[in-house]
């Protein structure tokens, strides 16, 4: 797959993820933040690493072990990405699956 097709993508991965990922954390709270945005514990992997780690994990491509050597971070940071970001892990909508 060449290079600026992947890129785009991503980004297009990426950005319904953010989306998704603002209305299920609404959802799991149970209504508007208590504490400030940025306030708690800050992400290891930007969106679009995620979205990566979890398109090549889903295709077999790589372990998570082998994927959190590439991303320089813990193993269970992979795991956690790739149940957040695979189809219908943040919003429980099976719906909304990724195009593999």
């Amino acid at each position: 797959m060449p290079q600026p097709v992947l890129n785009e993508g991503i980004g297009q991965l990426a950005t319904n993820f953010d989306e998704l990922h603002v209305q299920g954390r609404l959802q799991q709270r149970g209504g508007e933040r208590i504490r400030a945005r940025g306030a708690g514990a800050k992400d290891k992997l930007t969106t679009a690493d995620r979205v990566l780690a979890t398109v090549l994990y889903l295709r077999k491509l790589d372990t998570r072990d082998l994927l959190a050597q590439f991303f320089g971070v813990n193993t269970s940071t992979v795991t956690r990405a790739v149940h957040q970001v695979q189809p219908g892990g943040m919003s429980g909508d099976p719906q909304l699956a990724l195009p593999l």
